[in-house]
């Protein structure tokens, strides 16, 4: 019989693997469903039995696959021919015979890995290489990278360190490839990597196929880190490490509860992922973090060497800690002599260093916080700092306030850092920028945009749930120097809370604590002040008030709102909670106020819940979208160059801005409940095109503001009335965006000749009940006079706004004098060309809102060959009604004197030919006619 169609597909899988990875391709990586599986096996038994038959090559690939796929899927690493065997209902000798050699002969066409040991070949290593890893195993496998990221990365998914830590797993399990455990001990500690959580199988495809197998190790340990952190994890389809993962993620979530009890009883040491200096009581030291040792040194004396401008100024020896796959330096603080601008430290084992820091430590300054912990120049605040230099170099700054110190061969500046301060040392030019991880309440719990207000008027934040709590531990200190008082009723905050303790890894050797408090406390409390102090101190490092409320539920018509007048809500429960009068939907009038309001009664207190309506608005110094005239700003009227948006709850954007030579998108800053979008670098240019500033809300795009740098006018309009209307006069208004004065013309078309001439400042309209027009065509003209300060030449005019108006009946006056020619006419909405037809004299009709005209065409005399004006006597006057008109342009209704339609030849494209045929293909009823006037 011929393969089954899913067997082909998993022949093209392999194949194209192949292809794709060469030598380093194992068959593991495959993806084969359950259907396909079944199927791959019951035609491997076949091909065993010798029930069906293929070409020798493809039946070596067919039997491979079904090997390494039982490995996979089935295999519970006790005798793998027996349970191949008994899978496919076949004799134990049978399947091992055939399936050795078909296996051996796959990996030798292809060129594919397949292990030869010490002594003999390793059919079943092979096999379970090219499986990678049995998913029997996979448990274990994830147990021992929990391990793995706990102890040796630290909790931290830091993409250098994993690099790191995947090299070195490589030249391990190189130099141990064919031991099935791997054992190493050095100063009286055994470290093991046992084979039933790292198989020696698994430890050969990392080896002999890191392309293949490296990436799944990384990608497992990303998961786990995003896991312990609590963020969203995005698994690829399909792939069964991803699949088992996330069915075995419930391991490694109670892992992580029990990790956390260790750590609340076990001291804590300072940390540091890269070393960095520190400055305490007058001295400067360097803190080295942890090293990773090769396993080719861990048996010899090793020595931390530090050196200043290339002498050694500090030596000593090296102690070893053991983590859970590597041996690395002990962590070490070293009392620094003086300030080296070049330092480096090396760890020398014998005459070979096998670690530089290199020049990631020089420095021609370095700042400290008030701590003593160095902050690097990007993550400068508005704080107090103190700069170390050498005694020749001076710290400089604006507007900052600074002491002076010396010790030993440095200078120690102390800086009083304002919000915008800028420090100028030696080449180098830095800028305040507030950032730090703050004592809060997590919000991951909290209903955004809603509050409660009790009787006292006091304001509670309201949670779905109890929320986690988390707290900046300063150095030397630890969770049992905090109390935690819950409405005024005091607790020990390490006997009340399960706590989460993270190291920052900014170098100031400060802790994270993440906590969370005990249900029944808080539930007896709700609702409930959380304050948390240092013991023997006043000072408050956490002062919150918190309302548990669950299940609220509540939706308004739209999901958020800019420009809108009001806004309903359509929707609002909570669980055990009645509000007073709820019925829904209910409107609130924005612009008066931005939320919803309603009273309900807890534990028999009335509070009042309010709800925050999600209101897009933004504010750019004293201008905000409160007004709608902030369109359009100009330059000038921005006093303080920095953009706040308060987004909607959950909502949030980059800053898109325009400009005319480019498209840029800035990140804000959240400052409160507002985003702050520094755009001082727009405003170094004068006379540039408009900026125009916009975001992207919820797929939305949402214009903000568009700032201007050179003076326009916008929504103009101009209108005069004569005396026979109530209000007589000129008017005109417009937008004004710019800054001095207006001059304004009013200008005769006939003649040109400028009839008034005005000038107004900080105005929008203009208004003249004196002035007297003729009927006629004008022009207003809009402008400004830049004077030339410079050269002392005539002033440039800089037009505005040139518009034309017309005083009287727009059709005579448009029309007076002017020969009208016609473009084309309109019949049934079809559309057709007009040949040689005219109309001129317009004049009113006798009927109201009706025109009259002569109509006429021009024939060519046969004598002199000129032209002449020939007349439609027998039609003429046309009466004319207007649908349409421009200055140059107009469209009329025709009918002839007699009010019959006229008609069109669309052959000859003449209007009312002298012969017609019956022929309403060729002749048309005349609607519309589009004329231009020429002369």
């Amino acid at each position: 019989m011929g393969k089954p169609v899913k067997v082909e597909r998993l022949l093209y899988e392999v194949n194209k693997g192949i292809a794709t990875h060469s030598g380093e391709f194992l068959i593991g990586i495959i993806e084969a469903d359950d259907e396909s599986y079944c199927e791959l096996m019951e035609f491997a038994g076949a091909l065993i039995n010798k029930s069906t038959y293929v070409l020798r090559d493809e039946k070596s690939v067919i039997l491979s696959i079904a090997l390494v796929l039982f490995a996979i899927n089935e295999f519970q690493n006790g005798q793998f021919w027996n349970e191949f065997a008994a899978r496919l209902d076949i004799d134990e000798a049978e399947a091992m015979k055939i399936g050795k050699k078909s296996f051996e002969d796959f990996c030798d066409k292809n060129g594919l890995y397949f292990h030869v040991g010490n002594k003999n070949k390793g059919y079943v290593t092979s096999i379970l290489t090219h499986a990678i890893l049995p998913n029997a195993s996979m448990a274990k496998f994830f147990e021992f990278l929990h391990d793995l990221y706990f102890r040796d990365l630290e909790e931290d998914y830091i993409d250098a360190e994993v690099e790191e830590l995947i090299q070195y797993m490589h030249r391990l399990f190189s130099k141990y490839l064919e031991d099935n455990d791997i054992s190493l001990i050095v100063q009286g500690s055994k470290m093991t990597i046992a084979n039933q959580h790292l198989p020696k199988a698994f430890r050969i495809a990392f080896v002999k196929a890191a392309s293949v197998v490296a990436p799944i190790f990384e990608r497992i340990l990303f998961y786990i880190n995003q896991s312990n952190y609590g963020d969203f994890i995005e698994y690829l389809e399909n792939d069964r490490f991803d699949i088992r993962f996330e069915q075995y993620s419930y391991i490694i979530k109670e892992r992580f509860k029990r990790s956390a009890s260790r750590k609340l009883g076990a001291e804590r040491f300072k940390k540091f992922q890269k070393a960095q200096y520190y400055y305490e009581h007058g001295k400067l030291y360097l803190q080295i973090p942890k090293q990773i040792i090769d396993s080719d040194y861990i048996e010899s004396d090793i020595f931390l060497e530090v050196l200043g401008h290339g002498t050694v100024i500090h030596r000593e020896k090296v102690s070893l800690t053991k983590s859970r796959l590597f041996f690395k330096s002990e962590q070490a603080t070293v009392c620094l002599p003086a300030f080296y601008s070049e330092l480096e430290f090396r760890l020398v084992c014998g005459y070979k260093t096998i670690y530089s820091s290199g020049e990631v430590l020089n420095r021609e300054f370095i700042i400290f916080d008030l701590d003593g912990n160095e902050i690097r120049p990007k993550n400068l605040a508005d704080d107090t700092v103190k700069v170390i230099t050498s005694v020749e170099s001076e710290v400089l700054s604006d507007d900052a306030q600074i002491d002076i110190a010396y010790v030993a061969n440095y200078r120690i500046s102390t800086v009083f850092l304002n919000e915008e301060s800028l420090l100028l040392i030696g080449n180098k030019v830095l800028s305040t920028n507030v950032a730090a991880i703050r004592n809060e309440i997590c919000s991951k719990k909290k209903y955004s945009g809603v509050t409660i207000k009790d009787s006292n008027k006091s304001i509670f934040e309201v949670y779905s749930d109890i929320p986690e709590i988390r707290l900046r531990i300063p150095y030397k200190k630890t969770v049992q120097d905090f109390i935690l008082s819950l409405n005024d009723k005091n607790y020990q905050l390490g006997d009340v809370a399960e706590c989460e303790l993270k190291l920052l890894s900014d170098g100031s050797g400060d802790e994270l604590e993440i906590f969370l408090i005990d249900d029944s406390l808080i539930r007896d409390n709700v609702p409930v002040r959380v304050v948390i102090r240092q013991k023997g101190s006043n000072r408050i490092y956490l002062d919150e008030r918190v309302f548990i409320l669950r299940s609220l539920r509540y939706e308004f018509d739209q999901k958020y709102y800019y420009n809108e007048k009001a806004a309903n809500i359509t929707r609002l429960e909570a669980e055990n909670v009645e509000f007073h009068g709820a019925s829904f939907p209910q409107k609130v009038y924005l612009g008066l106020d931005d939320n919803f309001k309603i009273k309900f009664e807890y534990n028999a207190m009335v509070y009042q819940l309010i709800v925050n309506i999600p209101v897009l608005r933004w504010r750019l110094g004293d201008l905000s979208s409160a007004s709608s005239r902030y369109d359009d700003i100009w330059w000038e009227e921005i006093k303080e160059q920095k953009l706040y948006i308060k987004f909607p709850n959950q909502f949030s954007s980059q800053l898109h801005v325009i400009t005319g030579a480019a498209y840029e998108k800035l990140q804000g800053k959240k400052n409160g409940d507002e985003y702050r979008f520094s755009i001082e670098h727009f405003f170094q240019i004068r006379n540039q095109d408009p900026v125009t500033l916009g975001i992207l809300i919820n797929g939305k795009e949402e214009r903000i503001t568009e700032i201007h740098f050179k003076p326009f006018i916008k929504d103009f309009s101009v209108s005069y009335y004569d005396k026979n209307n109530l209000i007589q006069g000129l008017y005109a208004q417009w937008k004004y965006i710019g800054s001095g004065d207006l001059h304004i013309d009013i200008i005769y078309t006939p003649t040109r000749n400028v009839i008034k001439h005005y000038v107004v400042q900080d105005n929008d309209h203009l208004m003249d009940r004196d002035i007297e027009l003729y009927y006629s065509e004008h022009e207003l003209e809009i402008y400004q006079l830049n004077e030339d300060d410079f050269f002392g030449g005539d002033a440039e005019r800089n037009i505005l706004v040139h518009e034309s108006f017309i005083v009287g009946d727009p059709v005579i006056v448009c029309t007076k004098n002017k020969l009208l020619k016609g473009k084309h006419c309109i019949s049934e909405n079809d559309k057709y060309e007009l040949s040689n037809f005219y109309l001129k004299d317009i004049r009113f009709s006798r009927k109201r809102g009706l025109y009259e005209a002569i109509g006429m065409y021009f024939i060519r005399d046969k004598f002199t060959g000129k032209e002449r004006e020939w007349y439609f006597t027998n039609h003429n006057p046309f009466i004319l009604k207007p649908i349409y008109v421009e200055s140059d342009k107009l469209t009329f209704e025709i009918l002839d004197k007699d009010e019959d339609g006229l008609i069109y030849d669309v052959k000859t494209k003449y209007v009312n030919p002298r012969e017609e045929e019956r022929n309403v293909q060729r002749y048309k009823l005349i609607d519309t006619v589009e004329l231009e006037i020429v002369k």
